[in-house]
């Protein structure tokens, strides 16, 4: 009698380990997955007629809504903070500001990269222009950041 207990709860045990096994490796479509970055931005723009070099943070979050078939759906938001450029000729200081939101669909194996404009208050309405780009792996994290200010 004990021995077809523990035989019961061995299979039972088993059944558990084997179910898990599967659903646990399946994403369902529909998940979302958040990864986020905070770090230094640096370049140099013309702004109004005179090279600036800014350096300061920016924040990036990516949330990749997983499908059954690619592209996925990719909402980023990025923010700039603490940015700061001065004028080579003037020594004037500049402040870079602001947030945008972006809506992509993206093959994860390839990436993303996009253009993002922010008021600079001195002198509107000349935006400070941030290159960033995105790469994924296959699980949607994103896995590197690349941000830069002004020309490519």
């Amino acid at each position: 009698m004990k021995t077809k207990n523990i035989a019961f709860t061995i299979i039972l045990l088993l059944l558990s380990c084997v179910a898990f096994t599967f659903t646990a490796q399946a994403d369902p479509p529909g998940q979302h997955v958040v990864t986020q970055f905070h770090q230094t931005v640096l370049g140099t723009q013309s702004v109004n007629g005179e090279l600036v070099d800014f350096s300061g943070m920016i924040h990036v979050v990516a949330d990749v809504e997983l499908s059954a078939v690619p592209p996925d759906p990719c909402r980023v938001h990025a923010n700039l903070s603490d940015v700061v450029g001065i004028g080579r000729d003037t020594g004037g200081t500049y402040h870079a500001d602001g947030a945008t939101d972006s809506d992509f669909m993206v093959d994860l194996s390839e990436g993303l990269s996009l253009e993002a404009d922010y008021l600079i208050p001195e002198l509107p309405p000349d935006p400070c222009r941030v290159f960033i780009s995105i790469a994924f792996d296959q699980s949607g994290h994103a896995t590197a950041l690349s941000a830069v200010i002004g020309a490519r």
